[in-house]
């Protein structure tokens, strides 16, 4: 099943925040010291410590694999301000959204809460206690937090092969191992304007279809966003012709592909499969995008 924090609905689509990355900054190096005291109190962390440069001097890690969230805190720059300075990495639809799951047993290698094994339901309510634990002792000693970047992801019910992404300027790349098995990236990882596109419904067990398209952001405002938002359409309601076999053999071309198959059709019949392939652009209306960002608001202080 699913987990959502906040979400908005909208003739079934689903539109939510998935990733954000907020830059810290804490009041002084002692209130630094203090924290990192105060922090060690708090159990269920992995802590990593180094010295490289452009890096975290502590970083901890809460959770485990697939339902964590990462702490920085001493960035190593240039600067002798960059001591004060930290980064909160965590997924709100994992780490504080509702859980759905039924009964399982988290068995993975580390399990930093107990030794013993611990219902997923169990462990997820864990990790959001031990998040807010976190989040609140931050605030005693931070000077302001800043959104570095963040996801904003909507959610189709319709099969990953009637979702089709177009390339554009953005680097290009595809992860493919079947027709519903894949998934296609614009842009380049961890920056603004990174697009993704991949099969919900296999990765989170779904017994119905459900496509996710995500976006990086680092702004709240809509038309930047509609700036960055690629050209993405469904073709689930495709008229099927005499031209079925050819239709259905371009339903199943990447879209690295289609471009090379239309460039050898004639015009009318390019305008024809377009028509048929490419029937409906997917568009965020602002008031809903509005709506999922203004969420962000109450980790920005």
């Amino acid at each position: 099943m699913l987990m959502y924090y906040q979400p908005v609905f909208e003739f079934g689509n689903v539109y939510t925040i998935d990733s954000i990355r907020l830059s810290l900054s804490f009041l002084s190096p002692k209130a630094v010291n203090k924290f990192l005291d105060e922090l060690s109190g708090i159990i269920g962390y992995t802590y990593y410590e180094s010295y490289k440069d452009f890096s975290y001097r502590h970083l901890f890690v809460f959770g485990t694999k697939g339902h964590s969230f990462s702490l920085g805190v001493g960035f190593n720059g240039s600067s002798s301000g960059d001591s004060v300075k930290g980064m909160l990495d965590f997924n709100p639809n994992k780490i504080l959204g509702d859980v759905h799951y039924g009964e399982g047993f988290v068995r993975s290698l580390h399990n930093p809460f107990s030794l013993d094994d611990m219902s997923y339901v169990s462990f997820c309510e864990r990790v959001k206690s031990v998040f807010l634990d976190v989040w609140k002792l931050l605030q005693k000693y931070l000077l302001h937090t800043y959104l570095k970047r963040y996801d904003f992801a909507m959610d189709v019910p319709m099969l990953r092969s009637d979702v089709q992404l177009l390339k554009d300027s953005r680097k290009y790349s595809q992860f493919y191992k079947s027709e519903t098995d894949f998934t296609e990236y614009l842009g380049n990882v961890d920056t603004v304007g990174r697009v993704k596109v991949y099969n919900k419904q296999l990765e989170s067990g779904l017994n119905y279809p459900l496509t996710r398209v995500e976006i990086t952001l680092d702004s709240l405002n809509y038309d930047e966003m509609a700036c960055k938002f690629p050209q993405i359409y469904l073709r689930d309601m495709i008229q099927l012709d005499s031209d079925k076999v050819l239709v259905q053999l371009l339903r199943k071309t990447p879209s690295s592909d289609l471009d090379f198959y239309f460039r050898q059709m004639t015009r009318p019949a390019k305008k024809k499969f377009k028509a048929i392939l490419l029937s409906k652009q997917v568009e965020i209306p602002q008031d809903i995008f509005e709506k999922v960002v203004n969420t962000l608001n109450v980790w920005i202080v």
